[in-house]
């Protein structure tokens, strides 16, 4: 048995555990896991690796939220991608020194400005969009269809839950049955 597969097996406790409870210990077990063993930032290391980018984690979120929504105002690509304005700024700031994003007068406000991804900006949201499916694709390889989907399904499912404990009202986004993700993230990687 490998050290990760010891880490998930179901831990002993003195009271008895219902089946949900034993569930919810397992998937605490696995996302601690997923943290100590593939962080976020290792996981964006590897991606940026794979790229031949040098982006920190902030301005990839920003790069791929732009080449997912197209031309937008700061203030809505700081709500887009759950970072404030001021983070925005100066993430914006310097992928346009690097010549990845550019600003352009808004149409319908000349007092606002759009900011949009270059040629070069679109170029390595491509790059980094390949890496990110090539990691996954890897990560999942041996998987049967029916399990990647159903993974897919909840582990959507499980996010916007998680998203949903920064609410204001501190509730947990609602599951909308009948809404197939993977078209919206097909249509989101081909941006």
């Amino acid at each position: 048995m490998s050290n990760a597969e010891a880490i998930l097996e179901p831990r002993p406790t003195t009271t008895e555990h219902g089946r949900r409870d034993r569930a919810v210990d397992e998937v605490e077990a696995a996302f601690g896991l997923m943290a100590r063993k593939a962080g976020l930032a290792r996981v964006h290391e590897r991606m940026c690796a794979v790229a031949g980018v040098d982006l920190d984690l902030p301005s990839f979120t920003l790069l791929r939220r732009l080449g997912e929504c197209g031309p937008a105002r700061a203030s809505d690509l700081a709500v887009l991608s759950g970072l404030d304005l001021s983070t925005v700024s100066r993430q914006v700031a310097s992928l346009e020194h690097v010549g990845l994003v550019e600003r352009r007068p808004d149409p319908l406000d000349g007092r606002a400005s759009l900011l949009l991804l270059t040629s070069r900006g679109r170029s390595v949201s491509g790059r980094l969009s390949k890496a990110r499916r090539a990691m996954f694709a890897e990560v999942l390889a041996e998987w049967p269809e029916d399990d990647v989907e159903r993974f897919g399904d909840l582990l959507a499912r499980f996010a916007r839950a998680l998203a949903g404990l920064n609410e204001p009202s501190g509730r947990t986004a609602p599951h909308r049955e009948g809404r197939d993700h993977r078209t919206t993230s097909t249509a989101k990687e081909s941006s």
